[in-house]
């Protein structure tokens, strides 16, 4: 549900999985290398490390005013598919970074405006997070989504937070480590669950003055107030992807009948009692790769908040991780991980069910309706479209359904 926007931490000295060092190209393929190196040349870095500085001055000022300097290492980078991010280093020894939209790679829309609400969208998002609740994000210290800003390119400002990524399943976390960090997980999905909405859409928050409002998501005209127009609207943009992707090749009849199985996937999954809501604020890929732990398994930082917006609950309920995937080495640690994850969150979610009309987070995390929710909900990959309908089509019609006969089925419908 999000697109690649890496976030650079700040590695412990000891970590279940030890932070790499800045690789400037590191997973950047060979013939991305020149499209990345012009972006670069495109930064005036010397602006950036002036907002930089100015920023910091802000933070300190009710404190020991800051009268130093800070530098950039151009040459070490962490770079996505949209985004650069350096490291901004302070004379007196505090680490910052910088992400910055440079789109190297054209693969994403360039519309300024779009641009512009969805990085503001992500900036008001960590700030309403962090005034609100006690999930460790990332602190906003400045940001500019304007792209004809001085810097060359929109960007935030950002803390650089300490830990490292998890890395690893839920299921693979140390027997003695794994509760305390599944209590944790547990106490971060109910503080987010609290922050809910009557619509769909995306956060708008003034920090100084504390008020905040749900508005279209980018690209969309309006919010949503039931999750099903929600659903069947995503899904149509999603089946019309599918529809001119040739990543692979499939066939345009499987394609459709793949189209059709995700639509009837997404409609199973939903829940009747919370089709006008609440609606969650949610965590647009909560993967253990955006989690990052200290050398104890304590959860010290959850980044990458790129397109967040409030959503259906079942999509809130519907977290990675929590299922046996096909090629799970230890599907008995997998099932005893997502039971235990179910008893610490069940406790934690009282706070939630009951209060408002809620469904049951602990009963729908890992079950096939979550499946279908999240798999047939996956935006922006649509080449993933018949992999996912295969995967989905005995949670939705049986373990008996084969291809043809779902095929036969889809072509019965259309002649009605």
């Amino acid at each position: 549900m999000t697109i690649d926007t890496p976030n650079l931490v700040i590695p412990l000295n000891t970590s279940p999985q030890q932070q790499l060092p800045l690789n400037s190209y590191h997973n950047v393929p060979i013939n991305g290398r020149t499209k990345v190196e012009n972006c670069i040349q495109q930064i005036d870095f010397i602006a950036l490390q002036t907002r930089a500085c100015l920023a910091r001055k802000t933070q300190l000022a009710s404190e020991t005013p800051f009268d130093g300097t800070c530098t950039i290492d151009q040459t070490r980078f962490a770079a996505g598919r949209c985004n650069l991010v350096f490291e901004i280093q302070f004379s007196d020894g505090v680490t910052w970074i910088a992400r910055l939209r440079t789109n190297h790679f054209g693969l994403f829309d360039n519309d300024k405006n779009s641009i512009t609400s969805f990085l503001r969208s992500e900036v008001h998002t960590l700030q309403f997070i962090t005034d609100r609740t006690t999930i460790p994000v990332p602190i906003v210290f400045d940001y500019d989504v304007d792209a004809g800003n001085e810097v060359g390119f929109p960007f935030i400002i950002m803390e650089a937070l300490r830990g490292s990524p998890l890395g690893v399943p839920y299921s693979q976390i140390p027997s003695e480590y794994q509760h305390t960090f599944l209590s944790q997980l547990a106490e971060y999905l109910v503080q987010l669950g609290s922050l809910s909405f009557p619509t769909i859409g995306s956060l708008e928050y003034d920090q100084s003055t504390e008020t905040f409002s749900i508005i279209p998501s980018s690209g969309e005209s309006s919010v949503y107030s039931t999750s099903v127009d929600f659903i069947e609207d995503t899904r149509n943009i999603e089946n019309e992807l599918l529809q001119n992707d040739d990543t692979f090749p499939t066939s345009p009849e499987d394609r459709k009948l793949a189209s059709w199985i995700l639509t009837k996937a997404v409609l199973f999954a939903i829940e009747k009692q919370v089709i006008s809501g609440p609606f969650p604020l949610s965590h647009p890929d909560l993967h253990y790769n955006n989690i990052l732990v200290d050398a104890n398994y304590n959860i010290r930082g959850i980044i990458d908040w790129s397109g967040a917006t409030t959503v259906p609950q079942e999509l809130f309920a519907a977290i990675p991780g929590f299922r046996s995937s096909p090629a799970s080495s230890d599907r008995v640690a997998d099932e005893k991980c997502l039971r235990m994850f179910r008893d610490v969150l069940k406790r934690r979610e009282k706070r939630l069910v009951g209060e408002e009309n809620w469904i049951s987070i602990s009963e729908y995390v890992g079950s096939d309706k979550s499946e279908c929710i999240y798999k047939g909900l996956t935006t922006g990959m649509p080449w993933r479209g018949v992999a996912y309908a295969r995967f989905l089509l005995p949670l939705v019609f049986g373990p008996k359904i084969t291809w043809e006969n779902a095929r036969r089925m889809f072509e019965a419908e259309q002649k009605l």
